[in-house]
């Protein structure tokens, strides 16, 4: 039975409710309690995301009512995601079965300004960082914490990013899962998937993911820390410096949550890895929550003990992929609507068809239009976009990584990966490891230790070696230097 409301209408106004259904106040009180149930039912990260922003028109003669999205995107999504929870939800509180739903663009004369539970409240200002001139994670740690060590401030530092929370997160398929046990790790520390090891490339939303974590759990009180794999390392050589180990192993093993970004990064300490090994162990023995992030799954981490990718191994990984134009599309919107940015739908497809790389490049690609936007006084057009869109020169790029140099190396001088990576020093094949670890290092700024471990566990000495002979043979030599520059070519596609 639908809810009825006593309200004496005049002449004029019964005549637009016989045009447009009935009355509006009922709609706004089936879309109201519906509201409530989804809230309920849905994960708040998809209720903020694709719910709060919908509204109703109108309850049409024969039950049928009209909800609202502020553009197609959101629409279309909203449909075929979510409209049968809708539907059902509404056909529940109204109690009638044969309750049908329309899904339409527009402003409903039920604003869910009206029907909503609590005034929504202004957006915050966040702050959106581009990728095109943004910090190494490494620096953005240190920039956090200070000059000072973290062993000289006081026992709360936790180096987390409170606008990073899942509040803020655009899940979609590409992330869907790591979401998911996210929360669940969030929840209850220590009790499921310990440790949670996260991978993926470049710019999908690792740290985004961990500090929500992180702010979720330090909101109940938890002891958090949130620390790079560098930033471990230096804090680990300032105590050996100062003898303050004690201070050191009591502030690390006296958590309920340790994050460690970019845990490849420790690839060829051993002194390092030995300390993180005896730190991780404590942790997991009194149930304490460990969360980790890199660029590839543990069995894939050269360069780290097997105690320590086994360890990793042991709880649950868990992966980001690039996200796909439906994820973009959202995470262009849920930024705007953040940044206080109106964009047209067509401004939003633009730029998630052209940026498909990852999540900070369409960041910076809409932080730029807002830059220019502000400075020429105008709104964000097509015309704008393109300019940014080419300004940028933001175009698909190969993920350049240490294997793809192995493999297109190995097959220039028709030498086995395994030759590559093995003891053997015949003069070909040492060529052959020669070139590549020189490229290695002009590609992918690893450092010469880590290089030396993706090699077979060399030493360092033998990759500083290897790249001056290299150098001095791109010299001396033409045709050796534009074999270098052709496989360089080749590399970056």
């Amino acid at each position: 039975m639908l809810l009825s409301f006593g309200h004496t209408h005049t002449k004029s106004e019964n005549k637009n409710l016989e045009e447009v259904g009935r009355e509006p106040a009922e709609a706004g009180a089936i879309w109201t309690k519906s509201v409530s149930a989804l809230k309920e039912k849905l994960d708040p990260q998809i209720f903020a995301a694709w719910i709060q922003p919908l509204s109703v028109a109108n309850l049409k003669d024969g039950g049928s009512l009209e909800v609202l999205a502020p553009n197609k995107f959101c629409c279309e999504h909203v449909k075929n995601h979510y409209g049968d929870i809708i539907t059902n939800t509404i056909s529940t509180v109204t109690g009638e079965k044969v309750l049908s739903v329309s899904f339409k663009v527009g402003e409903g004369i039920v604003s869910k300004g009206i029907v909503s539970e609590t005034p929504k409240a202004p957006a915050k200002k966040i702050v959106v960082e581009s990728s095109l001139g943004r910090a190494p994670a490494t620096t953005r740690n240190r920039r956090a914490i200070g000059s000072k060590s973290l062993l000289s401030r006081s026992s709360d530092q936790t180096n987390l990013n409170p606008n990073y929370n899942f509040s803020n997160y655009v899940v979609g398929g590409c992330n869907q899962f790591s979401h998911a046990v996210s929360l669940r790790v969030a929840e209850n520390l220590g009790a499921h998937y310990n440790p949670l090891f996260i991978y993926g490339g470049v710019g999908l939303g690792k740290t985004h993911l961990v500090n929500a974590i992180g702010n979720a759990a330090k909101r109940r009180g938890k002891k958090v820390l949130f620390v790079s794999s560098e930033f471990f390392v230096n804090e680990l050589i300032s105590s050996i410096r100062t003898k303050s180990m004690d201070k050191f192993k009591s502030r690390f093993r006296s958590l309920d949550l340790l994050i460690i970004d970019d845990i490849q990064f420790l690839s060829g300490k051993e002194r390092t890895q030995e300390e993180f090994f005896h730190t991780f162990n404590e942790l997991h023995q009194k149930n304490k929550q460990i969360v980790i992030t890199s660029d590839k799954l543990p069995q894939e981490l050269t360069g780290l003990e097997e105690r320590l990718r086994t360890r990793f191994s042991s709880g649950l990984s868990a992966d980001l992929q690039a996200p796909d134009f439906e994820t973009r599309a959202a995470i262009i919107m849920k930024k705007a609507e953040a940044s206080g940015i109106s964009l047209s739908e067509d401004v939003v497809k633009l730029f998630a068809e052209r940026i498909d790389t990852n999540v900070r490049e369409l960041e910076g690609a809409l932080n730029r239009a807002q830059a220019l936007s502000s400075l020429q006084d105008m709104p964000i057009t097509m015309a704008l976009a393109e300019e940014v869109l080419k300004s940028c020169a933001l175009k698909m790029t190969r993920d350049i990584t240490p294997e793809l140099i192995q493999k297109i190396v190995s097959e220039k001088y028709n030498v086995s990966i395994s030759e590559l990576l093995g003891k053997r020093r015949t003069q070909n094949i040492a060529f052959a490891r020669h070139v590549a670890m020189h490229i290695c290092r002009d590609l992918t700024g690893c450092s010469y230790p880590e290089i030396g471990a993706l090699f077979g566990g060399r030493d360092h000495s033998t990759v500083i070696h290897a790249n001056r002979v290299i150098d001095q043979r791109r010299k001396d030599f033409p045709e050796i230097n534009e074999d270098v520059v052709n496989l360089i070519a080749k590399i970056k596609g």
